[in-house]
């Protein structure tokens, strides 16, 4: 990408080749730039391992309603939104909300009746 963008306006940034010291702003721009399309996918991930963390931890303690009572206080306490806008939590969330928590724990609840 960064030589299809040096080809086409190297010229007219005053950048002579990829070893030009003037290479370095375009670059980390294409790296900015691809990370945070890159960023949903990553926080995506991290959002999964954070619920089967939540999944392990909710078969240690084996109570659902200890639980709901933890992510209410957590809810309570945090200054984070209990259910961010959708785009918030594509690019900023990498963890569940508070509120997908206790939807899960409930659900759990639900079907086991603990």
């Amino acid at each position: 990408m960064l030589q299809a963008a040096l080809r086409r306006w190297g010229s007219e940034w005053g950048i002579r080749g990829p070893g030009d010291f003037a290479v370095l702003p375009p670059l980390l721009l294409l790296l900015s730039l691809l990370s945070f399309a890159a960023s949903p996918v990553e926080n995506a991930v991290s959002r999964q391992a954070e619920h089967a963390a939540d999944v392990y931890g909710l078969q240690l303690i084996g109570s659902t309603e200890g639980a709901v009572s933890m992510y209410q206080k957590l809810a309570s306490s945090s200054l984070s939104e209990v259910n961010p806008p959708l785009l918030v939590k594509w690019f900023g969330s990498t963890h569940p909300s508070i509120m997908e928590r206790i939807i899960y724990v409930q659900h759990v609840h639900a079907g086991t009746g603990k």
